[in-house]
């Protein structure tokens, strides 16, 4: 009788040891093809960042699907010039009636200066689609003219979870608005986890100025606190990779951007979840 509990306690664990062994296989040919996609191309500085699967509020639909609330920060630089940092604080509130975030940037020098401010609302309108709906308004000052400028735009956006593994997302920017040299721009994506700790995203953009865009992007996690991320985009070939690091409620993240002749864009930014 304690012949036969051993066996079944060996067989155990060593059922637990080969399911150990192949995860870890599997994670380590994931993290070969985060650094294939790491050594090819990648977005370039001033589109860091997807737009339809954007959480950064540039999707406002996306508000009600994560249904979290949260604040964050973030400065983005290019090519190591501090005239043209670009400064964000953005915070997002989904509540039962409709979801809700507002978000205000920055961007220029003593001669040149934008604000912006963007106010989003959103609403399910199935168990897993959302729609939403921003409003932005740009204040522009210059040295150069005797008044300060007011422009607006708006943009539509559509958020959906298929399932655990599989979202997809829709967008319109300045689909209404006199924001000057901003043409329509249309945005449509999806995400894709083939496994628990990485994500695949697809995205595609087209404007009448810049036409068809695809971006894709892969992020890795490693031990569930630890990430890593890189990108390809068709539009441009600058190398693109970021890293990023959540612990409890905290989440802190890191990219750079590296161009042949300008040099280093980098953007760094904190969130918080309550």
């Amino acid at each position: 009788m304690a012949v036969s509990k051993s066996r079944r306690s060996f067989a155990l664990k060593k059922k637990q040891v080969l399911n150990q062994l192949a995860m870890s296989r599997l994670k380590i040919r994931v993290l070969l093809l985060f650094l294939v996609v790491s050594c090819s191309k990648s977005p370039a500085a001033d589109e860091w960042q997807m737009h339809a699967l954007s959480n950064e509020l540039l999707n406002p639909a996306q508000l009600s699907i994560a249904n979290q609330r949260e604040v964050g920060l973030s400065v983005y630089n290019r090519f190591q010039l501090s005239e043209l940092n670009t400064g964000s604080l953005y915070a997002k509130y989904p509540n039962q009636w409709l979801d809700a975030g507002v978000k205000v940037s920055t961007f220029g020098y003593e001669e040149y200066q934008l604000l912006e401010g963007q106010v989003s609302v959103a609403k399910k309108v199935f168990a897993n689609v959302a729609l939403g709906i921003n409003i932005t308004v740009v204040n522009e000052n210059s040295v150069l003219e005797e008044a300060s400028k007011t422009y607006f735009s708006s943009g539509l956006g559509a958020f959906g979870r298929w399932n655990e593994r599989f979202d997809w997302a829709f967008l319109v920017e300045h689909a209404l608005g006199n924001l000057p040299g901003e043409p329509v721009n249309w945005f449509g994506g999806c995400t894709y986890k083939p496994v628990e700790f990485a994500a695949i995203f697809l995205e595609g953009s087209y404007n009448q100025t810049e036409h068809f865009n695809l971006s894709i992007g892969l992020e890795y996690e490693i031990l569930g606190q630890f990430s890593l991320r890189s990108g390809l985009m068709t539009a441009t070939g600058m190398p693109n990779f970021g890293a990023g690091y959540r612990w409890k409620q905290w989440r802190a993240d890191v990219g750079f951007s590296l161009h042949p002749e300008l040099g280093t864009s980098s953007i760094i930014g904190i969130r918080r979840n309550f």
